[in-house]
């Protein structure tokens, strides 16, 4: 082992130090743990130690675990020379210093509450009496001190400069967070920010989960416990998304100048248009539901993925027969037209989609002698 730790140390010019390092051990005999400390000469070490300024621990910590965590900001409070800082100066010392440690703690462990709350009870004490000990006579409530941060005050006097929040104009130099806060405004609807900024506290958690509802998508399902080929749920993945590089998208780019669909030589290509509204893709998901035996006449893409989301979440061995063709469908699709862009050998899209169906279909037992009812 310690021939190793040479290796190391002859390649990367890191030393260990045997004085420094102490030797952890659970579930070892009394033998094997002696061996270990000849060899290494390291010294037995016993939990909690502290790790990067944290403690390191096999249990749960406890509340005398969280001790030194105080006790360090209570010494930078104690020790700052408050006679010679302003308020603003102790507000700037209280953010970049004190909630600095804590929040470096919280990356680390979840702290509890009564942690949180001797925390919060030293900082406003620091703030208007410049020492650690409380006091209850405070000009702002510690609370409403908060709700009127820097950040609110940088927004205003850098962005709005007095204009109203949902007439403002994004400017291409702005912070690109702040654009894209700025972005979501069309998605809440008037009434719920008129009742948010009536309001004196600004609830964030309201807007976050009205645009969780808003952009959650139901698609999903048909990617999960799909028995299609991974390339195939991918390639479905990425037309849910719109972002298969149809022409529409590439010629944006310059990389190519002709946006007309290589299939049918008529229209332009986009998403839409390669599922289903040109006549060979269309053609061949109306074949492959007359196999499975399913009526139905594709729609545009939308109403098609909404119409497959629906009737795949249905019981029966149709429904999952009809996820798993839909992936392979939207794969084939895709490559009979790179096929035909690149100059490769297209002929057999149908029977290939067909194979593969097949294929996928006969390693899932539930819908394996369905599938081989169908080939008959």
């Amino acid at each position: 082992m310690m021939h190793t730790v040479r290796i190391f140390s002859n390649t990367t010019g890191l030393v260990v130090n045997p004085q420094k390092c102490k030797l952890f051990y659970g579930g070892l005999q009394d033998n094997a743990i002696t061996a270990i400390r000849n060899t290494t000469c390291f010294e037995l070490g016993q939990l909690p130690v502290k790790y990067l300024g944290v403690p390191l621990t096999s249990k749960k910590l406890s509340i005398s675990h969280y001790l030194p965590l105080i006790e360090k900001i209570l010494d930078r409070v104690r020790h700052w020379s408050t006679r010679l800082l302003s308020y603003a100066g102790r507000s700037q010392l209280i953010q970049s210093v004190s909630n600095a440690i804590a929040l470096y703690w919280l990356q680390c462990f979840p702290i509890p509450k009564f942690v949180l709350h001797k925390i919060e009870s030293i900082c406003p004490s620091f703030l208007w009496r410049g020492k650690d000990v409380h006091s209850k006579k405070s000009p702002i409530a510690w609370k409403t001190r908060k709700a009127d941060n820097l950040w609110v005050h940088w927004i205003h006097a850098y962005y709005l400069k007095g204009q109203s929040l949902m007439e403002l104009m994004p400017n291409t130099t702005w912070s690109w967070m702040f654009v894209s806060i700025m972005k979501q405004r069309g998605s809440v609807p008037h009434n719920l920010w008129n009742t948010m900024t009536q309001e004196l506290k600004f609830p964030m958690k309201r807007v976050y989960a009205h645009l969780l509802n808003a952009e959650r998508t139901n698609w999903s399902y048909l990617l999960c416990s799909n028995p299609a080929r991974p390339r195939a749920t991918l390639c479905l993945w990425m037309q849910c998304h719109g972002r298969l590089p149809t022409k529409d998208r590439t010629i944006r780019f310059g990389f190519i100048q002709d946006n007309v669909c290589s299939m049918c030589r008529q229209d332009v290509e986009t998403k839409e248009h390669v599922f289903f509204e040109c006549s060979f893709p269309r053609s061949i998901w109306c074949t492959i539901l007359e196999w499975i035996g399913i009526k139905h006449t594709p729609v545009i893409w939308l109403d098609e993925l909404r119409w497959v989301i629906a009737n795949s979440n249905k019981k029966g061995w149709r429904a999952k027969i009809l996820k798993l063709a839909f992936a392979e469908v939207i794969y084939g699709i895709w490559s009979h037209r790179n096929n035909l862009i690149f100059g490769t050998d297209s002929t057999a899209t149908l029977q290939t989609i067909i194979d593969c169906i097949v294929h996928r279909s006969w390693i899932d037992k539930s819908i394996r002698n369905h599938i081989a009812e169908l080939l008959l």
